[in-house]
């Protein structure tokens, strides 16, 4: 299922992506694509644990909500680790809440998980499909203080 590998604009070539019907029985293989990936780009084994968890779950919601056809891309540019979960399904009814939800509340904890493991969580939705692009910082840029000015 993740045999088919392209490049993506802008980005070397990291991993494959997948357009197939994703079935519950291809997330072992999406996570193990996406903490390849995640393990190249230079995170410890915390942040790649995270950022897998991540992809699993935008993964299973193409699978439990849309109908199961996306597509899971991944990749660096050298500052960020990018994942980008696309599906063809209905779209979102309204932008998901990333709040934690009740303990006793059925559903609802994907994107607050999704949004707790990464640095940035996009979602982009119309009346057909739906785009998640997680993204992990690489690089933190560090503020120097300038030196003490003496007289």
């Amino acid at each position: 299922m993740l045999e088919n590998h392209r490049q993506r604009p802008g980005g070397p070539n990291l991993g494959g992506p997948t357009d197939d019907l994703l079935r519950s029985s291809d997330l072992p293989g999406i996570r193990n694509y996406a903490a390849e990936v995640a393990s190249r780009s230079g995170l410890d084994d915390t942040d790649v644990d995270d950022f897998v968890l991540a992809v699993s779950e935008a993964a299973t919601n193409v699978i439990r909500h849309a109908g199961g056809r996306g597509r899971v891309l991944v990749w660096s540019d050298g500052t960020q680790l990018i994942a980008e979960i696309t599906d063809d399904g209905p779209g979102l009814d309204s932008h998901p809440e990333t709040g934690r939800p009740e303990p006793g509340a059925a559903g609802g904890r994907g994107f607050w998980l999704m949004h707790r493991c990464v640095d940035s969580l996009e979602v982009l939705t119309r009346a057909v499909g739906t785009r998640i692009r997680l993204i992990k910082v690489l690089v933190q840029l560090a503020l120097i203080a300038p030196a003490a000015i003496t007289a």
